[in-house]
């Protein structure tokens, strides 16, 4: 019998290292209510806006060091 399952992600797509971050339980509730808000986990919601502020963040630092 053939699987029906998706075919295996590409080794590079997988998300198999964790970041873990000290939060007060204020700043834990704050983030889990901002996930539920747009039906997401606190990993979903959290990933994009991590990866995007630290690519901004990288830009900016290079710019500045190479006066731009």
């Amino acid at each position: 019998m053939a699987k029906t399952g998706r075919p295996p992600k590409d080794k590079r797509l997988l998300m198999n290292i964790p970041l873990r971050i000290m939060l007060t339980a204020e700043q834990r509730d704050l983030i889990e209510e901002a996930a539920k808000n747009v039906g997401a986990d606190m990993t979903a919601w959290a990933r994009p806006i991590l990866i995007r502020e630290a690519k901004r963040s990288v830009t900016k630092a290079s710019e500045e060091r190479n006066g731009s």
